[in-house]
């Protein structure tokens, strides 16, 4: 979320730039794009970072899905006691229990 908020200012101050290109200094004009490089590089980073996360708990949340038991931190869990939550990567038990919560990251397929 901060990467999009960032990413939306960084673009605000470009067009800002380009509307007032005549009364900046070339200094400012490259540390402008010196940050919006940074930026781009940034968000590669970071969606690259994801992909292989999403990349190494595809397998464990396919067999979650297909009703496969998972081994998460010393418990056994399957899609009959718990639902998976997309917005946490985590598993959310079915009856409301305090401090059951596993993320996909720390299960392995039983």
């Amino acid at each position: 979320m901060y990467i999009n908020i960032l990413f939306i200012i960084i673009m605000i101050v470009a067009i800002l730039i380009i509307a007032k290109q005549k009364e900046l200094t070339k200094a400012v004009k490259g540390f402008v794009i010196t940050m919006l490089l940074l930026a781009v590089a940034v968000a590669v980073l970071f969606e690259y970072g994801n992909s292989q996360s999403d990349k190494n708990s595809r397998p464990t949340l396919n067999a979650f899905k297909q009703g496969k038991s998972l081994h998460c931190s010393g418990n056994d869990i399957s899609n009959k006691t718990y639902s998976y939550e997309p917005g946490t990567s985590s598993f959310q038990p079915l009856i409301n229990v305090v401090g059951e919560t596993f993320s996909v990251h720390e299960c392995t397929i039983k």
